[in-house]
């Protein structure tokens, strides 16, 4: 008995607070792990739901397209005329320098 010494019991509290903030730490640390992983599984939904709103927006114009250049449409016929255009021009034009009518213009 006389070489017992008794536990200093400041050491003791001591490691136990040190103890109860590095438990106190990971709780939080474990906290902002969840928190951070809502938030990425959120945006993750929020991001997937724009991809399904930009498929139908792109579905919905291809059918419009494809609308435009079925063969009875008015705006397609519309349109060939207009690419057509510069075609016949330059069809009248090379006719033209080719019968002199142009060089007489001058």
């Amino acid at each position: 008995m006389q070489s017992y010494q008794p536990v200093m019991l400041e050491s003791l509290q001591e490691t136990i607070r040190a103890t109860q903030r590095e438990l106190a730490d990971l709780k939080n640390e474990f906290r902002l792990q969840e928190n951070w992983k809502q938030e990425f599984r959120d945006n993750l939904k929020e991001f997937f739901h724009g991809l399904v709103e930009l498929k139908g927006q792109v579905h919905d114009l291809k059918t419009s397209l494809e609308e435009e250049r079925k063969p009875g449409n008015l705006l397609s016929r519309a349109t060939r005329r207009v690419w057509r255009a510069p075609m016949l021009m330059s069809g009248i034009c090379s006719s033209a320098v080719s019968d002199g009518l142009l060089w007489s213009l001058r």
